[in-house]
């Protein structure tokens, strides 16, 4: 599944100093990969995950009561493509929590489970997992390992 942001032009403003182009989200295009044998229906968990994403999207500077910058559209797209290559149809969707520096945090809390996935404001992502004794962190995008850690949070065990 692919999971697109439409950006739309505002206009520019002047941010620290510098002139930087303003754009507002416009849409969100979902495209499932579908094939001509199955019934093909969004995952649950993409409605709950873009719902909480418009919402810290909507913050403006100075959200967090001190100088927490809004959420960039470099770390929003990349925590769309990080979900829609990571997560599967039964997977329960992520707590969507905003970074003082413009990025986004994705924390799944569920089965003795925590894992939580950083997108920096410029999109680069790391990804932190726990359960028990055994963690793991990692500082760059782990496709595979976050693939098989979602793969085991789902509804049945985390509902």
């Amino acid at each position: 599944m692919t999971i697109a942001a439409e950006w739309q032009p505002v206009g520019w403003d002047l941010i620290r100093g510098r002139l930087r182009f303003a754009r507002d989200l416009f849409a969100v295009a979902i495209r499932p990969k579908v094939d001509v044998w199955s019934d093909t229906q969004i995952p649950h968990w993409v409605t709950q995950v873009i719902e909480r994403l418009r919402t810290v999207l909507a913050l403006e500077k100075g959200w967090d009561g001190a100088q927490g910058e809004p959420v960039s559209a470099e770390a929003f797209q990349m925590a769309l493509t990080v979900l829609s290559e990571t997560m599967s149809p039964d997977s329960i969707a992520p707590h969507v929590v905003p970074t003082a520096d413009g990025g986004l945090q994705l924390e799944w809390h569920c089965a003795g489970v925590d894992l939580e996935v950083y997108v920096e404001a410029d999109g680069r992502v790391s990804a932190w997992c726990q359960e028990g004794s055994r963690e793991w962190e990692e500082d760059f995008y782990p496709r595979a390992r976050l693939a098989k850690e979602l793969s085991l949070l789902i509804g049945k065990f985390c509902d």
